[in-house]
């Protein structure tokens, strides 16, 4: 149940919303097409980002000396 709540919680606010702009008589400010994409690209940049740093961050054992290539053999060897 915990891993649907953070759902749950956004759609009872987005409906909660949806409410007042009722009965307000105010219109969406986008249709709702371009809000959909809108949230797309968001959920895209927020989950690109890690995958994209991740990437593009050096693994810092790529970057070892042979001397300290050797070493950390035999550190683990011995482990």
């Amino acid at each position: 149940m915990s891993a649907i709540r953070p759902y749950l919680i956004s759609l009872g606010v987005g409906i909660i919303v949806g409410l007042f702009y009722a009965l307000l008589g105010v219109r969406s400010p986008a249709p709702p097409l371009v809000a959909l994409l809108g949230l797309l690209g968001f959920l895209i940049g927020e989950n690109g980002y890690p995958v994209l740093k991740a990437k593009l961050t050096p693994n810092p054992s790529n970057h070892l000396s042979p001397k300290m290539s050797r070493e950390k053999d035999k550190k683990e060897a011995s482990s």
